[in-house]
């Protein structure tokens, strides 16, 4: 199977929500995403995930987690369907259907997944499994994102928890 590709809208959306947090971060993410060879970002065109993956350990890095965390939040209003989600359990839903229609080549393994667990305290569970290879703010901040277009919530309590065996990261939202 081919390498996976991930859809030039996130990319963008990146870009213009890095644009958001500061003109100085938009620069340094375009000089790094340059130097993993993605260049000229076009919305409809694919890239290459791994040097998508490449580019954004080597942001956080750079620029720090909460910065890294903000721009996965704002990253992910390129959905045209993020709005008003009625559950949690729906805003994961369409994460996983997200990952399915975004990505060339996808398989969970490539790619990556997440899985949804109540809790017994009420509290929500999300595992990313699989192939899903971003760094762990960045990872945070797109679910971030995804559980703020809930109806129910204007602000997103969440603390980082233990990984299962097939787990890359793991974060519990506190109800």
């Amino acid at each position: 199977m081919s390498d996976p590709k991930i859809i030039g809208k996130f990319v963008a959306g990146f870009l213009a929500s890095a644009g958001e947090v500061s003109s100085v971060f938009e620069r340094k993410a375009r000089n790094i995403l340059e130097s993993n060879g993605i260049s000229e970002v076009d919305p409809d065109e694919w890239y290459s995930a791994d040097k998508f993956s490449n580019s954004m350990h080597q942001i956080e890095d750079e620029v720090g987690e909460k910065t890294s965390e903000q721009a996965g939040v704002k990253m992910i209003e390129v959905i045209d369907e993020l709005s008003n989600l009625e559950s949690m359990e729906r805003a994961v839903e369409l994460a996983q259907e997200q990952q399915k229609m975004n990505y060339q080549n996808y398989t969970p393994e490539t790619v990556g997944q997440l899985r949804y667990e109540e809790l017994n305290s009420g509290n929500i569970r999300i595992g990313y499994w699989g192939g899903w290879d971003y760094p762990e703010a960045f990872t945070r901040g797109i679910l971030k994102g995804f559980a703020q277009a809930t109806e129910s919530r204007s602000s997103v309590e969440m603390k980082t928890v233990s990984t299962r065996d097939d787990e890359t990261h793991a974060f519990e939202i506190i109800e």
